[in-house]
Parts: structure tokens; C-alpha cells; sequence
């Protein structure tokens, strides 16, 4: 079964399950070949697969409610 993509992004290495950050130096490692390959965070090769736990989406806003608003409502 095939991964959709959310619609608001695009397919780069820092979004593949394939690809490893070093957390010290902020580098990507790509480990799908044998051996790792260091890689920028724009690149995409063809085996990119969507790692969904990699994703970050932007949080949704909530809007402010004053007292007014919310005796309004009841």
C-alpha cells in the first residue's frame, strides 16, 4: 500500500524513512545504499519513501473567545 503525502508539502530527504539525523551536526544520512551517504535536506532520490512521524505539521490556531462571546453562545 502506497503512503499519501500531505498536500501542503513536497518530497525531500529530511521527510524519507530512509534518511538518519545526526542530532550533533543537524546532517542527513541517507541509508538506503550499504553504506551511508551524507545528503542535503532538499534532495530526493527515488526511493524516497514518506516517513510519517518525521512530519511536522504547522499547529492550527485556535481562536481567542472573551467573555462576550462565549454568554453568546449559551
Amino acid at each position: 500500500m502506497r503512503k499519501r503525502l500531505p498536500d501542503d508539502i513536497t518530497k525531500c530527504c529530511a521527510l524519507c524513512e530512509h534518511a538518519k539525523k545526526v542530532p550533533a551536526t543537524g546532517e542527513i544520512l541517507c541509508g538506503r545504499t550499504k553504506h551511508l551517504k551524507k545528503v542535503s535536506e532538499d534532495y530526493r532520490c527515488r526511493k524516497f519513501s514518506f516517513d510519517i512521524l518525521a512530519y511536522r505539521p504547522n499547529p492550527t490556531k485556535l481562536p481567542k473567545f472573551t467573555v462576550d462571546s462565549v454568554e453568546d453562545i449559551l
